[in-house]
C-alpha cells in the first residue's frame, strides 16, 4: 500500500552464527523516506548504522523472534532519537528463507485520535480538569492503595445559577474557567480537583496526617475565590459551600465517600454563603429530603405526571421538518413543569428510570397514533434512552411490546444512545443493538464528544446517526479550531455512513458554516424551542414548507 514502507533485510553473523545485524537488501521509496533517505540511498545500509547500541539490541531481539516464530506484529511509539520520521509504528516482520520482510505503516493519526477522544472522555470542555467519568476509575485505586487518610472535598459555586440567568451561559462558562485554575492554585503536589458537572468541584487530598489539613484547603478555597474575578460585563466574586468527608472514617468507598460530602455540602449550604462542613450522621436531614424527592417522583410515575415535548430537526439543504426528539417534563402539582436535569439523574440513581422510560416509551407512541388518526405526515420521532436503562431494562422487548400495541411503523421511531452506553460488556450491547435495529428502529448517538468513543466503537456499533454535541458549537464562530473540529467530526461520521445533527444551533451564522461543513441536520433554539404535542400538530400540518425561519435552501457548498 502506498503508506506502507517495505523492506527485505538480511542477516549478518559472527563467527559463531549469532545474528549482530541485519543489512537492508532491498526497500520502496516509501520505507526509504521514512528514514529521510532515497531508496538507493538505504539498500545495502546495516541496522547498525541507524540505532545505538541499546536501541539495536532491542530491535534485534525483535528480529530473533521473528525468525523463531514465522512473524512477529506489534504497535509502538518511536522514542525522540529515533531515525524514522515517524511518531507512531505498526510494524510487521514476517520469515522469509533466512532473511526477514518488513512492513512499517505510520498509524500516528490515527493514534492521535484516539489519544484524542480518550483526553475529551476524561477531561472536563469547559474547564480542562479532569472530569467526573475520569474521578470513578481514578479514586478508587487511591482508596485502595492508601496508606494515611484521605479527604474528599465537595465544592458548589454559590448563586452560580444567578451568574448564568443574568449575565449569559458565555460568562459563566468564564467564571467556571476562572474557579477551577483558583481550585488549582490551592493543591499540593499529590492533591487533584475535579469537575463533576455543572457548578460542582471535588478536590481529593491524598497523604493527610490531620482533619485540620482539609480544614485549611476548604477556608484557602473560598478565601481564594473571594478575590474578584475579571469577566468581560465587570468584575464578579464568588464563594462556595464545601462539605468533606475522609477515608477511611466516614466512608469505604469512593461512592460513599462522595456521597457523604454531598450531604455534607448541602448542609453547609443551609447554613449560608462561603461555609463549609465536615460530614457526620447527624446530616441525614439532607439525606432525607432526597428521600422525599424520590417518593414525589415514584408517585408521579404512579399517576402519570410527564409529559412530552418534542424538539423539531430540520434538514439544512431543503429547509424543511424532517424529525423530533422527544423531551420529557414532569408536571409537578406543586412547582410547575420541572426539567429532565432536575429528575432524571435521581430516577437513574434509584432506578425509577425503568418505569420512568417505559412511560415515555407509552407516551411517544400514543401521540404518533394521535396524529396518524388526525391525518397529519408523521414524521420520526427520536426517543433518548439513558445507559442505565439500556443495561437494565430489556429495551428490545419493551419497544417489540409497543409496536404490536399501537400498530405504527418502525420507521417513524429512533432511539437516542449516550457514549455510556459503549462502556459495558460490548457482547451484551452488540447483541441488544441487533435486537433493536431488528425491530427496524433506527439509533443516534446523542452527545458525541463527550463521553468516549472509538473509531473501531462505532463501526461496531453501527449507529444510523451521529448527534453533536452543543458543546461543540460554542466555538464553532469564533475560533478556526472549532470549525475545525467540527468538520473533523462530520467527515468521519459521514465516512462510516453516518448522518450528523448537529444540536444546540443558537444562531443563523452557527446554521451557515454547518452547511458549509455539509451537515445534514439541525435542532437548537435558532429553529424551535421543544413545544407540546399539540402545538408540534400545527408544525406537522405544514412540514411540507420549509421552516419559517429558514425559508430557502442555501446553495451547494463547492
Amino acid at each position: 500500500m502506498a503508506d506502507e514502507g517495505f523492506y527485505a533485510a538480511s542477516p549478518i553473523t559472527s563467527g559463531s552464527d549469532a545474528i549482530i545485524d541485519w543489512t537492508f537488501t532491498d526497500c520502496n521509496e516509501r520505507g526509504a523516506a521514512y528514514f529521510g533517505l532515497q531508496k538507493h540511498e538505504l539498500i545495502g545500509k546495516n541496522f547498525s548504522s541507524f540505532y545505538s547500541t541499546a536501541s539495536l539490541e532491542r530491535i534485534l531481539e525483535t528480529c530473533a523472534r521473528a525468525v523463531k516464530d514465522g512473524c512477529y506484529e506489534d504497535e509502538y511509539q518511536e522514542s525522540p532519537g529515533s531515525p524514522l520520521k515517524i511518531q507512531w509504528v505498526r510494524r510487521q516482520l514476517v520469515a522469509s528463507g533466512d532473511g526477514l520482510a518488513i512492513s512499517l505503516r505510520d498509524i500516528s493519526g490515527i493514534k492521535e485520535y484516539t489519544i484524542e477522544m480518550s483526553r475529551l472522555a476524561n477531561e472536563d470542555l469547559i474547564t480542562t480538569l479532569p472530569n467526573r467519568k475520569w474521578l470513578a476509575e481514578f479514586l478508587p485505586d487511591v482508596l485502595a492503595n492508601a496508606k494515611s487518610k484521605v479527604a474528599l472535598l465537595f465544592i458548589d459555586l454559590d448563586d452560580f445559577k444567578n451568574v448564568n440567568d443574568s449575565l449569559g451561559h458565555s460568562i459563566g462558562d468564564l467564571l467556571l474557567r476562572a474557579a477551577a485554575m483558583r481550585l488549582r492554585s490551592v493543591l499540593g503536589s499529590h492533591d487533584t480537583v475535579v469537575r463533576l458537572g455543572g457548578d460542582e468541584f471535588a478536590i481529593v487530598l491524598t497523604e493527610l496526617k490531620t482533619n485540620g489539613e482539609a480544614k485549611r484547603v476548604a477556608e484557602l478555597v473560598n478565601e481564594i475565590l473571594r478575590f474578584p474575578l475579571e469577566l468581560v460585563k465587570g468584575k464578579k466574586s464568588i464563594t462556595a459551600s464545601i462539605g468533606v468527608s475522609f477515608f477511611p472514617d466516614d466512608a469505604e468507598d469512593m461512592d460513599t465517600l462522595l456521597k457523604s460530602a454531598e450531604i455534607a455540602m448541602y448542609s453547609a449550604k443551609k447554613t449560608g454563603k462561603a461555609h463549609y462542613r465536615f460530614y457526620n450522621p447527624t446530616l441525614y436531614k439532607s439525606l432525607k429530603d432526597r428521600l422525599v424527592l424520590e417518593q414525589e417522583l415514584s408517585e408521579a410515575i404512579e399517576r402519570d405526571q410527564f409529559i412530552l415535548h418534542y424538539e423539531p430537526r430540520m434538514r439544512i439543504e431543503s429547509g424543511k421538518l424532517c424529525g423530533m426528539e422527544a423531551l420529557v417534563r414532569w408536571n409537578h402539582p406543586e412547582r410547575g413543569l420541572v426539567p429532565p436535569l432536575e429528575f432524571i439523574p435521581l430516577a437513574e440513581s434509584t432506578g425509577l428510570i425503568l418505569e420512568l422510560g417505559e412511560l415515555i416509551i407509552e407516551k411517544a407512541f400514543k401521540q404518533i397514533l394521535l396524529w396518524e388518526k388526525s391525518n397529519l405526515p408523521v414524521l420520526p420521532v427520536s426517543i433518548n434512552i439513558s445507559a442505565h436503562q439500556f443495561n437494565m431494562g430489556n429495551l428490545s422487548q419493551a419497544f417489540f411490546n409497543a409496536f404490536d400495541k399501537y400498530k405504527i411503523s418502525p420507521h417513524l421511531i429512533e432511539i437516542e444512545l449516550t457514549e455510556s452506553v459503549m462502556l459495558g460488556e460490548q457482547t451484551s450491547i452488540l447483541k441488544e443493538l441487533s435486537a433493536i435495529r431488528s425491530l427496524g428502529i433506527k439509533l443516534l448517538l446523542d452527545d458525541f464528544g463527550t463521553g468516549y468513543s472509538s473509531l473501531s466503537q462505532l463501526q461496531r456499533l453501527k449507529m444510523d446517526t451521529l448527534k453533536v454535541d452543543r458543546a461543540f458549537l460554542h466555538d464553532l464562530e469564533k475560533s478556526r479550531e472549532g470549525e475545525i473540529f467540527v468538520k473533523a467530526i462530520i467527515s468521519m461520521a459521514h465516512a462510516l455512513g453516518m448522518s450528523v445533527i448537529a444540536e444546540g444551533v443558537e444562531s443563523g451564522a452557527q446554521l451557515e458554516i454547518l452547511h458549509s461543513l455539509s451537515c445534514d441536520e439541525i435542532q437548537g433554539h435558532y429553529l424551535s424551542k421543544p413545544m407540546p404535542g399539540e402545538e408540534m400538530s400545527e408544525l406537522l400540518a405544514r412540514s411540507d414548507a420549509p421552516m419559517v425561519i429558514y425559508p430557502y435552501a442555501l446553495p451547494q457548498p463547492a
